[in-house]
């Protein structure tokens, strides 16, 4: 864990809802092709779908749509996995009070006046940020 990682958090947060937002998009594409280029060819009896058009046109941008998507999906573990991370790393602090700064701090992503005040008991934003700063500091972060 490094303080890059949790000061990263938040922008983590987003980012898995845009490359979610992204993944949705290629599955709608996705639908959207197949639905464009694919017939119902009942001349037989049978149900039966035939691709209409340019089928090289249609194969092409779905494998672009597959790739993208695969890649959105490894982009979105990846995510995750930092995201874990720094939340493992949070709920490991034995220290309730630390573990409230930090889960206040970097998970609801307040500013650190905002983290004193939650805390309450007259702690200052100075006082509160010294405190995640030794404690950082004692696990050689």
């Amino acid at each position: 864990m490094t303080r890059d990682m949790l000061k990263e958090y938040h922008e983590l947060q987003i980012a898995a809802d845009d490359v979610k937002n992204h993944i949705n998009d290629c599955e709608n594409e996705l639908k959207e092709l197949e639905a464009e280029s694919l017939t119902s060819d009942n001349a037989s009896g049978h149900k039966k779908y035939v691709i209409s058009g340019n089928s090289a046109r249609y194969q092409s941008k779905k494998t672009l749509l597959m790739q993208r998507k695969q890649h959105l999906q490894q982009l979105e573990k990846k995510i995750a996995d930092r995201s874990h991370d720094v939340e493992n790393f949070i709920f490991q602090i034995d220290s309730i009070r630390l573990q409230r700064i930090f889960i206040l701090r970097y998970i609801d992503n307040l500013p650190w006046f905002k983290v004193a005040m939650d805390l309450g008991s007259g702690s200052s934003e100075e006082a509160v940020r010294k405190e995640h700063d030794r404690y950082l500091k004692s696990l050689g972060l």
